[in-house]
């Protein structure tokens, strides 16, 4: 099933050495995103001031999320919200 490939997948990550997204991380980019702050002139996000602040929030300031893996995770993530029905 998909949940067994995804699992899968995620424990070869770790065995790696690469640092799996925690759910409130996730959600921390998230909003990190929506706020002006963390938005570049056009009105995108900046993706570099988001990952230093959850690099400072969440790996003690060590350089584990960068910009581009930033900008991948925030479009999953939005992509994931779309595909999710509100519930009322």
């Amino acid at each position: 099933t998909y949940a067994a490939r995804r699992n899968g997948g995620i424990q070869r990550a770790q065995q790696l050495g690469y640092r799996i997204y925690s759910p409130e991380e996730e959600r921390c980019a998230y909003d990190l995103s929506l706020q002006p702050e963390y938005r570049r002139p056009d009105g995108r996000s900046d993706s570099k001031a988001i990952a230093l602040e959850l690099n400072r929030r969440f790996h003690d300031g060590e350089a584990v999320r960068t910009p581009l893996n930033i900008t991948r995770t925030l479009y999953r993530y939005r992509q994931l919200l779309q595909a999710t029905p509100e519930v009322s």
